[in-house]
This record gives structure tokens, C-alpha cells and sequence, in this order.
């Protein structure tokens, strides 16, 4: 596993994706909510990048558990807002 021994990174950051993970990205593009032309949403960035065939994503785990715990930050924002209607 890889040690930060920087300043700790704000979890609601927007692009916390390409600032964790230098190594998939290496040049600061293509993220999770890099501005497109069409709409990319979550559920579709994840899939392609889990079925793509470069493998460094879906065989980096820290990277798929930050998915994870982005999947589920987003369900509970979701069932929060909700219940709070």
C-alpha cells in the first residue's frame, strides 16, 4: 500500500480520484467528473473502467475500494436527502 505523507486531502474534493492516484492518471485527465461533451454518469464512468481492456484499473484495489466508497457515500447522500424531504 502506498504511504501520504502530505497535507490530508478534503474526502468531497471533486477530482479526489486523479490527485489519489497518480498512476492512473498519470497526466490529470479523464476522471470521474472531467467535463464532457455528453453526460457521463457514475454508474457508466465505473463500468467502463472495471470492463476496460487496460487492466491497471480493476487490478489496482485501492482503487476499487475508493469506488466502492464512492458508490456508497452517493446512496446515502441519496436516502438522506430523502428522508429529509
Amino acid at each position: 500500500m502506498l504511504k501520504i505523507q502530505e497535507l490530508s486531502l478534503d474526502n468531497r474534493e471533486k477530482f479526489l480520484d486523479l490527485l489519489c492516484f497518480p498512476d492512473l492518471y498519470p497526466f490529470n485527465v479523464n476522471g470521474q467528473h472531467e467535463s464532457r461533451q455528453i453526460k457521463l454518469h457514475d454508474h457508466e464512468f465505473i463500468k467502463v473502467r472495471l470492463t476496460s481492456k487496460h487492466p491497471q484499473f480493476r487490478l489496482n484495489q485501492q482503487y476499487l475500494f475508493y469506488l466502492l466508497n464512492n458508490a456508497n457515500n452517493r446512496q446515502l447522500a441519496c436516502i438522506y436527502h430523502n428522508l429529509y424531504l
